[in-house]
């Protein structure tokens, strides 16, 4: 998948009229069922399909927080059924750049 493309679903999952409120709690996912947060589940799919040795928080702002996944690397892996679930999760794509809500 190329970047623009990833970027674009992501776009199309966290708009309005596509996103699922309850998406998160109606997923099962084998991730899910260890962690209940939002946030460490997020985590521990990103360290799932991009690992790395460095911080998966690379900078926070007032009420948001950028993640530290290179999205050229995301995006080789990446499947659309992976970007509903971090969606789901809150993760979203903005200013080029992994983002959450704190």
């Amino acid at each position: 998948m190329t970047v623009e493309r990833m970027t674009e679903l992501f776009h199309k999952y966290c708009d309005d009229d596509n996103f699922d409120f309850d998406g998160f709690e109606k997923r099962k996912n084998p991730i899910k069922d260890d962690f209940v947060r939002r946030d460490l589940v997020a985590f521990v799919k990103l360290q799932t399909l991009v690992p790395g040795d460095d911080r998966i928080i690379a900078g926070a702002e007032h009420d948001k927080i950028w993640l530290g996944i290179e999205l050229e690397d995301l995006a080789k892996v990446i499947t659309e059924e992976d970007i509903k679930f971090l969606v789901d999760c809150g993760v979203f794509i903005e200013d080029e750049s992994l983002t959450m809500f704190a």
